[in-house]
């Protein structure tokens, strides 16, 4: 099962998708194979996130938001090379237009901040 999971297709179009996280895998990264239909286990997330706040990717890496840090998987080699600190109250974080965007839940209400320094 994968409930809660996150996924996500990158752009750049090399045919794979990424399915991250979960209640029953919260560590878990699988790829899937368009063309094949073929699923991968990969290397497993630095920390637990269970419930990812959002997928997207940045620089040739895929990315998945957890509880206040993005981590980033390197396909190439195949590893988790790479972390960024999310704003203190994010509860979601989404790809659009090329950029990653945070939700942030404040005191007021909500702002979105865009992420440049991931």
């Amino acid at each position: 099962g994968v409930s809660y999971a996150a996924a996500w297709a990158p752009t750049g179009g090399n045919g794979l998708g990424y399915v991250a996280g979960g209640a029953q895998a919260p560590s878990q990264m699988v790829s899937y194979n368009r063309g094949t239909a073929a699923w991968t286990p990969l290397r497993g997330m630095p920390s637990p996130v269970g419930r990812p706040l959002g997928m997207g990717d940045f620089e040739g890496r895929v990315w998945v938001a957890g509880f206040n840090q993005l981590y980033f998987y390197n396909p190439t080699p195949g590893v988790w090379d790479r972390q960024a600190p999310l704003p203190a109250g994010t509860v979601r974080v989404v790809w659009a237009a090329g950029e990653t965007w945070a939700l942030v839940d404040t005191a007021n209400g909500a702002d979105f901040h865009r992420l440049v320094w991931i």
